[in-house]
């Protein structure tokens, strides 16, 4: 999700908590790209919280990482069309992604 924003230096460490590594992250950015960051960040968050309640409450099998990222394409149009713009330009690079894939 993060490399065809460019930002695939951001990836975090297998030995650095989520919360450290958000907080590393945060603090290296410009702060006019703290909001796209942080955006993307809820949004992943939210899409691991829901496929890890999908296969917990037995209503689906684990989706691929291909499928994984459909869905967060998918959820971040939803978003921007909801008027969540800080998602606009993740969203459209996503979108050309997907077509890709």
């Amino acid at each position: 999700m993060l490399h065809p924003l460019g930002l695939q230096s951001c990836i975090p460490e297998l030995s650095e908590s989520v919360a450290a590594w958000w907080l590393r992250q945060h603090a290296g950015l410009d702060s006019s790209a703290r909001p796209m960051f942080d955006s993307i960040f809820l949004l992943l968050s939210w899409i691991v919280w829901k496929e890890r309640n999908e296969i917990t409450f037995g209503r689906g099998l684990p989706r691929s990482t291909t499928q994984l990222f459909m869905a967060v394409a998918v959820e971040a149009e939803d978003w921007v069309s909801a008027g969540y713009q800080t998602l606009a330009v993740p969203s459209a690079l996503w979108s050309l992604q997907n077509a890709v894939l």
